[in-house]
């Protein structure tokens, strides 16, 4: 059974009424007469002009409607007919083929269709297209994937000479309705919809002597009734509807399409009447009743024996939709469904009633529709509203739903979920109204427990299981996708999923799969090993754990600025616990709990520890099965504080292997300097641009200077003490006069930062300056020019690929390149002049470069030397003496020991970190802010195994991982300068090598 009068987007209505223009092409068994006539005489024919201003950026698949017309007649005695009328002008090359070729979907056994006319209306001409359109009639079944199969035809229309322009005028008529309804009246149009539309009718006449009710829903628009002879004329007239967008994320009973309804139905008394001539009881077949004993004696009570009925009716009758004419809802007989073992709601509906039937149990058909649900209410009520059905009854004073389409359901009676469709038509003598599925027992719920067993040492691998447990509707998702993907396969999945988290992360058994046929609780138990578990902080080791499925069920929408409901899922219960069991005492937490109540879900976490286990308890139910437009806002702050509490971290420090020994007070001697030295850089470095800016704003304009000139003193000195950057200005200042002079658009900033590129050009400047000048080339000879741009690029690449003091150097030097510009550029300026006087004086930010760039100067000097800490492997003659001392006062290595090979990623102090080794032992420390000194060290012949993996550059550091022979590790950080690991490496396991021999 399916619905009727769903409201569909334009397209779809359209092509569902043009479904029925096939039955014009039929006549009893035949497919080859085409019915073509005049409109009949009752049709009220509209003029209609043809507008040619159409909202283009509205349009979609090309076409604009023009005229959508439908006209209904309907009396005591004779047929129903149903004329309709479409308009439609082709915008574009979209339109062109949408419209040119149209395929209609009919049920030839209660319809016949006549078709009216057909144009293409161009440049104002009428052509008449009936003659050359070519039919052909297909069979074809459109809905086979889901099981249904409807008996419809296919008839595939290809319009010829379809041009971009082009006006669609069609209009037909149709006879005959399904005799299922027994010539009940109900129909519903769509009045508004995502695509414009210009001129909308709806007019029916009505000559029955029963009384014509009409509504309109999301709509205002008047509904007139006058008096034609015998009928009564209800029209409705939309000019420029107000187009809709769609939503995202919307719930499915959201309708906001405008809709006009008619039905003869006065309430829901008069559809129960109807729906009750569709399931009269039948006599009990033999076979029911073998089937029900058989069921009697397995199951000793009444709950046991409904439970038993509705899983044989689920489980040996297969989902199987036969719903030609009045197929569409009159019901199989029992026995029949029996005996195919196949069926769809309808029919299964009636096997289950008739089985509980035998079993001395009354139950019930209920009409439901799955997408307006808890609106059907709101309808007018009408015999074409209902798409699904399923069976309820009173059991212990409790009204209970059942669904015998529903798969993979357990469990008995009690325990058994029922989705809520809003209210249900119970299909029984009496009823007058609709009854509600409301329940306050769901039935469904996801519980998840994941246990992990945390091993002392960091290195250790986790043991981690996790035990979900699903009932109802969630049971019934995980059943199906079990059986689809299969075992083996979902346990793959399971294991690649953890693995994000876990990239480590081993399955140690495929997931065990169980049913509790008593609950219907499915049970998934998985069991992981989890390598390198921890995650490695700064200093610490760090885990989080996440609740997911909670996390997940509170989603940030795509759209959150709506004027429509936001779609929540409900029900949904999630419990998720997380135990951490420690091996290693002396764990410490402190036991919490936070609840976050609103109206649109719960949340509480709790947080416990007992005897060294850490237990997390998240709980989350959702209230409500969508989130109102205005109170989004509302909503998302209610996820964020969710989110932030829906997850757990926890710290392992690092292990202090050495105790903490008392130090002098002794420093390096640059230590104070140095943060002297930063300081001075930070304040420094403020002061210049506010100089540097004040001094732009002010800076005068000199008009018979050339070029920028400046006293070459300064040139090279502010060069040298920035380390480039100040010819890098006098390059941009030089470009932005040549700017100026050439009037050109070039952009003098981007020339200085890339003056490598742009020395060569500024030198042929500067030399036709001088040919205009002098009638010769003052500033250098060309060939020269070009062999200084060669060394300023070469020099400039290659010092990205060597090592820091280099680059240091090099940088330092190249400004010496630019001295024939300046001198050039001086010697064509007075001596005198305004400009290089003022160029070449020293001012307030000059004189804060020189102060800023000292610290960096400084650094450099210092790395050469050994005040501190080198930037490559060095031998222990390199460490300076207080420093050693240092070394053997926190038991880093022995007074009696020599270091072969040290190295220490500090800035400032080897005292902050380092690692090395002597002829005995290896070692590695550092100062942790929390904890203070700590030591990593291991004499050769405890070594187990050592790996390395080297820097991919210059500046990454290579790492070696020593590892004892109680499985625990520590790492060494080697640079690659000047090859220094690979004499690192060589060396230390050349030591370990012989330690092994001896």
């Amino acid at each position: 059974m399916r619905i009727f009068n769903s409201l569909p987007p334009i397209k779809i209505f359209i092509v569902s009424a043009l479904l029925l223009l096939l039955s014009g092409l039929t006549h009893g068994e035949k497919y080859d007469d085409i019915y073509i006539e005049a409109a009949p005489t009752w049709v009220e024919s509209r003029d209609i002009t043809l507008t040619k201003d159409i909202p283009v950026d509205e349009i979609t698949d090309g076409v604009f409607y023009q005229l959508l017309d439908s006209q209904r007649k309907l009396s005591e005695k004779k047929q129903s007919a149903w004329y309709s009328r479409y308009v439609q002008t082709v915008v574009n090359q979209a339109g062109v083929d949408y419209i040119s070729q149209i395929n209609l979907d009919f049920d030839p056994t209660y319809r016949k269709l006549v078709l009216n006319t057909l144009f293409v209306i161009r440049d104002g001409q009428r052509i008449d297209k009936l003659s050359s359109a070519k039919i052909s009639l297909l069979n074809r079944e459109t809905e086979l994937e889901n099981q249904i199969y409807n008996g419809s035809l296919t008839l595939n229309i290809l319009i010829d000479d379809i041009q971009e322009g082009d006006t669609i005028d069609y209009s037909f008529t149709r006879y005959g309705d399904n005799p299922v309804y027994k010539g009940i009246f109900a129909y519903s149009r769509t009045l508004s919809w995502s695509v414009p539309i210009r001129d909308q009718f709806v007019r029916v006449l009505w000559g029955k002597s029963k009384p014509l009710f009409s509504s309109t829903r999301n709509v205002s628009v008047p509904i007139t009734e006058k008096k034609l002879g015998e009928y009564t004329e209800y029209q409705v007239h939309m000019h420029n509807a107000e187009t809709l967008s769609s939503a995202s994320e919307v719930p499915g009973w959201y309708e906001p399409y405008g809709l006009v309804s008619f039905s003869e139905s006065k309430n829901w008394g008069d559809v129960a009447v109807w729906a009750e001539t569709l399931y009269q009881p039948s006599e009990q077949h033999k076979t029911i009743i073998e089937i029900a004993n058989e069921l009697q004696q397995k199951n000793k009570s009444q709950a046991e024996q409904i439970a038993a009925a509705l899983k044989y009716t689920q489980d040996n009758i297969r989902y199987v939709g036969l719903e030609m004419g009045v197929n569409s809802h009159l019901p199989t007989p029992a026995h029949e469904t029996l005996a195919l073992k196949y069926g769809d709601c309808k029919d299964k509906a009636l096997l289950f009633i008739t089985l509980l039937k035998a079993l001395g149990i009354d139950a019930y058909p209920a009409l439901v529709n799955t997408e307006e649900t808890k609106f059907l209410v709101e309808q007018l009520p009408a015999v074409n509203l209902f798409n699904h059905v399923i069976v309820t009854l009173e059991f212990n004073g409790k009204r209970i739903w059942l669904d015998p389409t529903l798969s993979y359901q357990e469990g008995r009676l009690a325990y058994l979920f029922q989705p809520d469709y809003g209210f249900a038509l119970v299909v029984k003598s009496g009823e007058t109204t609709l009854t509600s599925m409301a329940n306050s027992q769901s039935n469904s719920y996801t519980h998840v427990e994941d246990r992990y067993v945390i091993s002392e040492n960091v290195e250790q691998a986790v043991p981690y299981y996790i035990v979900s447990e699903y009932l109802g509707d969630t049971a019934q998702a995980k059943h199906s996708q079990i059986e689809q993907a299969g075992k083996k396969k979902l346990s793959t999945d399971y294991e690649t999923f953890y693995q994000s988290t876990y990239p480590k992360l081993t399955a140690t058994s495929a997931v065990d799969i169980t049913t509790d046929y008593s609950t219907g609780v499915l049970k998934l138990a998985e069991s992981y090993t989890i390598n390198e578990f921890w995650k490695k902080g700064e200093v610490d080791y760090e885990r989080s754990f996440y609740p997911t499925d909670i996390r997940n069920a509170v989603y940030k929408p795509k759209q959150v600025a709506r004027v429509a409901p936001l779609w929540f899922a409900y029900p949904n219960n999630i419990i998720n616990k997380i135990t951490l069991e420690f091996e290693e005492q002396n764990w410490e937490f402190d036991d919490d709990s936070f609840v976050e109540d609103n109206d649109f879900f719960f949340f509480k976490r709790d947080v416990s520890f007992t005897d060294n286990i850490l237990n997390l308890t998240f709980e989350y139910r959702s209230k409500t099965d969508h989130i109102p437009a205005n109170e989004v806002e509302s909503y998302l702050a209610a996820r964020k504080t969710l989110r932030s509490k829906a997850y757990y971290g926890i710290t392992k420090y690092a292990k202090q292997t050495a105790s903490t020994v008392d130090v002098d007070d002794e420093e390096s001697p640059l230590a104070s300097w140095m943060l002297i030295a930063m300081w001075t850089y930070a304040i420094g470095l403020v002061a210049l641009l506010v100089s540097w800016r004040i001094e732009s704003n002010k800076r005068p304009v000199f008009a018979n200077s050339h070029f920028f000139p400046v006293a070459l003193v300064k040139f090279i000195t502010l060069s040298f003490f920035t380390f480039g950057l100040y010819s890098t200005y006098w390059m941009y200042r030089n470009w932005q006069v040549i700017k100026q002079k050439q009037q050109s658009d070039i952009m003098p900033i981007v020339r200085g930062f890339f003056s490598i590129i742009w020395f060569y050009p500024l030198f042929l400047a500067l030399k036709n300056d001088s040919i205009e000048r002098f009638d010769k080339n003052k500033v250098m000879l060309p060939f020269i020019a070009v062999i200084f741009a060669l060394v300023y690029l070469i020099l400039s690449l290659v010092g990205n690929y060597t090592e820091q003091k280099v680059l240091n150097v090099l940088i330092m030097l190249l400004p010496l390149l630019f001295i024939p510009f300046v001198k050039y550029i001086n010697s064509i300026n007075d001596r005198n002049s305004e400009a290089i006087q003022y160029n070449s004086r020293w001012n307030v930010h000059s004189i804060v470069a020189i102060i800023l760039c000292l610290p960096l100067l400084s650094l450099t000097i210092a790395q050469e030397t050994p005040f501190l800490p080198s930037d490559s492997v060095i031998s222990q003659n390199e460490i300076m003496q207080h420093d050693m001392k240092y070394l053997y006062r926190q038991n880093v290595v022995a007074a009696d020991e020599t270091i072969h090979y040290f190295y220490s990623d500090a800035f400032l102090t080897i005292r902050d970190d380092g690692n090395g080794f002597t002829d005995k032992e290896v070692f590695s420390y550092w100062q942790d802010d929390n904890d203070g000194f700590q030591l990593e060290k291991v004499q050769f012949h405890e070594i187990k195994d050592i790996s390395v993996t080297y820097g991919k550059a210059t500046d990454e550091n290579t790492i070696v991982t020593v590892t004892r022979l109680d499985d625990t590790n520590f790492k060494l950080f080697v640079a690659s300068t000047n090859a220094g690991d690979k004499l690192f490496v060589d060396k230390l396991t050349a030591l370990w090598e012989l330690a092994k021999i001896r």
